[in-house]
C-alpha cells in the first residue's frame, strides 16, 4: 500500500510567461505615441476674417552730405606682363621607393587521384 503522506509525482508543466503580451502593449504604446508625435504639428488653428493688419516702416535715411568726401585712391597696380616669361624647368623628380615584397611561396598541392 502506498504512503499517503507522500504526494503522488506531478508532471512539470513550463511556467507560462506573458511575453506577447508586452511585446503587443509595446506595439501599440509605440504606434499611439509616433501617431501624437506626427500629428502634433497638424492643429494650426485657423482664423477667418480680416483681423489681420500689418505695417511696414522704412528706417529714417540721413540726407546725403552737401559735400561729399572722395574716398583715398589707391596706388594703380602694374597690369601682367604681355609675354610672361617662360617658367624654369622643375627638377626630376624620382618615384618613391617601395618595400619589394616578395609573393608567398605555395607549393602546389598534389592532385587527388582515385583508387
Amino acid at each position: 500500500m502506498s504512503d499517503p503522506r507522500i504526494n503522488p509525482p506531478r508532471s512539470v508543466e513550463p511556467a507560462k510567461t506573458n511575453t506577447i503580451y508586452y511585446i503587443v502593449g509595446g506595439l501599440v504604446v509605440a504606434v499611439i505615441l509616433g501617431y501624437w508625435l506626427m500629428s502634433r504639428g497638424s492643429d494650426v488653428a485657423t482664423t477667418t476674417g480680416d483681423d489681420n493688419s500689418v505695417t511696414i516702416e522704412t528706417p529714417a535715411v540721413d540726407p546725403a552730405p552737401a559735400d561729399p568726401v572722395d574716398p583715398p585712391v589707391a596706388d594703380p597696380v602694374d597690369p601682367a606682363p604681355a609675354d610672361p616669361v617662360d617658367p624654369a624647368p622643375a627638377d626630376p623628380v624620382e618615384p618613391a621607393p617601395t618595400d619589394p615584397v616578395d609573393p608567398p611561396v605555395v607549393d602546389p598541392a598534389a592532385p587527388a587521384t582515385n583508387p
